[in-house]
């Protein structure tokens, strides 16, 4: 429409990834060939990780110089260190209920880490196409998560967990696990796509390979076990998130290469 206008720049933000692994092969292959076709009138593309870059420069979407990265900006949202008080720790995550974010892996490690933490609890935020088969295997396994449904307020229910968990195959950059970090928790997160750009492992959470049971389960258990290096790790997270991930600092960069490109 902007081309058919005349409009002399056009840009648009990649977010993500929907070509591979997202939704069936065809429907992923539809979606490339039309971003292939319009490509050819777009000035710039901005992307949120290094990590997304490199995947569109293996589609061959565009030239490589026309695209730009600007990491998502997150909001400051409410505090959690106060919630360390009780004796309950909260073990939650947030993500659409798709294959990709793989729910079902929060699921079962919920189910074989309550047994050794007893007082910790497991809680999900979401909705989607999952939603059934996901609600089924907990009922198979004993009801180890709670379901919150479809989250409006992020912060306010990050704002009641101790520790947060990211279990997904592939992130362009995890806008869920940087909110979590500027909400000051301790992240576990699958090492997949641009997920270790903002997340350090040891000093704002643990990254553990995509699929591993094993690991993301000992990961969650290292964190329950030790609330001062969850605090610690919290507290470097929140950190971190308002240096480098804060609203300002996307608004910013988008305004500089808007200037860029007008002049």
């Amino acid at each position: 429409a902007a081309w058919c206008a005349n409009v002399p720049v056009i840009l648009h933000t990649f977010h993500g990834d929907v070509f591979t692994d997202y939704f069936n092969p065809v429907l992923g292959k539809l979606f490339l060939v039309v971003e292939r076709i319009v490509a050819r009138f777009t000035t710039r593309f901005a992307v949120v990780s290094e990590d997304l870059k490199s995947r569109l420069n293996g589609y061959r979407i565009a030239k490589k110089q026309s695209f730009v990265v600007i990491p998502n900006g997150i909001q400051k949202g409410h505090s959690t260190q106060a919630q360390e008080e009780s004796e309950t720790v909260r073990v939650g995550t947030v993500a659409m209920f798709y294959p990709i974010k793989r729910v079902d892996l929060f699921i079962r490690m919920a189910d074989r880490v309550r047994d050794r933490f007893p007082l910790a609890e497991f809680t999900i935020a979401g909705g989607g196409q999952d939603d059934a088969s996901l609600r089924s295997l907990s009922s198979e396994l004993g009801e180890p998560v709670q379901f919150q449904g479809i989250c409006y307020d992020i912060p306010e229910f990050l704002s009641t967990l101790d520790i947060f968990v990211l279990c997904s195959d592939y992130e362009s950059a995890g806008v869920a696990m940087m909110e979590a970090m500027m909400a000051g928790l301790p992240t576990v997160a699958t090492r997949v796509g641009g997920i270790h750009e903002a997340l350090s492992e040891g000093e704002t959470g643990s990254l553990v390979p995509k699929g591993d049971l094993e690991a993301l389960s000992d990961a969650v258990m290292d964190l329950l076990a030790d609330r001062e290096i969850r605090q610690k790790m919290g507290k470097s997270a929140s950190e971190y998130a308002l240096k480098y991930l804060s609203t300002d600092k996307m608004v910013k960069k988008l305004q500089s290469l808007y200037e860029s490109l007008v002049d």
